[in-house]
């Protein structure tokens, strides 16, 4: 086990490629601190689970990735569980689903297809006296 006694945290990983993540790192030996939103019962069979088909020790936690002070409380959770993280993967995202006509234009793509395949899209170069202006296509 190329990873025993070390500690892996990973965001998102309750699930897709976070799981995927947790779930190859256990399988080489390493300790886990998985996050993710999800019902508490649903954690602890989650947590529980991969302790037993790997033999490693794993720690849940529903921590907020997007406050400050839960991340760090996920990274204490952690260290005070195992001592150290060794290694950190940050997965976690967030995902807006709703049919297109019912989201916001500042979530809509701001490119298009045209029917006959070209790609355009609205402008968002800077001024055209700025160095990075030569980077950009108008």
């Amino acid at each position: 086990m190329f990873l025993k006694d070390r500690t892996a945290a990973i965001t998102g990983s309750t699930s897709g490629s976070g799981l995927a993540y947790a779930r190859a790192l256990a399988k080489e030996g390493a300790n886990l601190v998985i996050n993710g939103i999800m019902a508490p019962a649903d954690a602890e069979k989650l947590r529980a689970d991969l302790e037993q088909e790997f033999g490693v020790k794993v720690v849940f936690s529903p921590a907020d990735m997007t406050k400050p002070a839960e991340i760090a409380g996920f990274i204490a959770e952690g260290e005070k569980a195992f001592g150290a993280i060794d290694i950190l993967i940050n997965n976690a995202g967030i995902q807006f689903v709703s049919p297109i006509d019912e989201s916001s234009s500042s979530r809509r793509s701001t490119s298009s297809r045209s029917r006959n395949g070209t790609r355009s899209s609205r402008s968002t170069c800077p001024p055209p006296s700025t160095p990075s202006a030569r980077r950009c296509r108008r």
